[in-house]
């Protein structure tokens, strides 16, 4: 059968759920680290450049500690609150993260940040990402097969999108080019041996429907960030408005997020 897996239940698929999520902000609406760092990455810099209070020299970092009564540090944590409110995004969770992610930039290099935008700086990671097996490594050249994000099918048609050349060749041609690949020894040997530790490790098959999660994930930012109603997503995305409405939901509650209301208030609403 080749098809993606699910994660086992328990904390490991939602940690590393919530961490793909973030990802998936990331990706799909650069603006909300943009905000992040404008905001309040700029008032935690201040603390760590001017306060210098024993506390906070004590707990570096962890702003999610309210250790200090000290109003610059009380209006960090109403300006990340309010900033995540503001895209749908507050949870206990997400308040955490969003502050170990302000630690996680200071810390950063300079060189790191050249030229590079917030959406490229990288979100704090929850937990452990939850737990893989020792897989086999791919051959030399070959990407990851990592079949939690990706049907067999779908790892060939990534690899040839990624390719600089192989993704220029014709669009009709290119069922027949992936079937190829995936009819190689080498290529089902690989496939075989990463999923049979993922059966090994208690990773569960998907029993209707095809698993999709990067796509899946990009359809709740889409929703639930970028505020597309799921009659909006289906025309862009050409995927039944159930299907859309039905993965986003599981994915929201998969990762402890509040649906939005349906009713917007605050931001204008993004172009794109």
């Amino acid at each position: 059968m080749h098809d993606t897996f699910d994660w086992p239940d328990g904390n490991a698929k939602r940690s590393y759920l919530r961490n793909k999520f973030l990802d998936a902000v990331s990706q799909h609406a650069p603006e909300v680290c943009n905000a992040l760092h404008d905001g309040p990455f700029q008032l935690y810099l201040e603390i760590n450049n001017e306060l210098g209070l024993e506390e906070w020299k004590r707990h570096p970092y962890n702003i999610t500690l309210r250790f200090e009564k000290h109003p610059k540090i009380c209006g960090l944590y109403e300006a990340l609150e309010g900033y995540l409110r503001t895209y749908h995004l507050y949870s206990e969770w997400s308040y955490e993260l969003a502050g170990l992610t302000l630690r996680r930039w200071a810390r950063l290099k300079k060189s790191v940040l050249k030229d590079k935008p917030p959406s490229q700086w990288g979100w704090a990671k929850g937990g452990a990402g939850g737990e893989l097996p020792d897989m086999l490594p791919p051959p030399d050249g070959w990407p990851e097969y990592e079949p939690w994000l990706f049907s067999r099918r779908d790892y060939v048609l990534q690899a040839i999108v990624d390719h600089q050349l192989l993704k220029r060749g014709r669009r009709a041609e290119r069922d027949a080019f992936i079937e190829s690949i995936l009819e190689q020894p080498e290529v089902i040997n690989y496939c075989e041996k990463v999923e049979e530790a993922l059966d090994t490790a208690g990773f569960k098959r998907p029993t209707k429907g095809k698993y999709k999660l990067l796509e899946h994930l990009e359809w709740a930012v889409l929703y639930q960030v970028k505020e597309k109603t799921f009659d909006q997503i289906s025309e862009r995305k050409r995927k039944g408005r159930r299907a859309i409405q039905d993965a986003v939901t599981e994915i929201l509650s998969s990762i402890g997020l509040p649906e939005r209301a349906l009713r917007r208030r605050g931001r204008p609403k993004s172009s794109s």
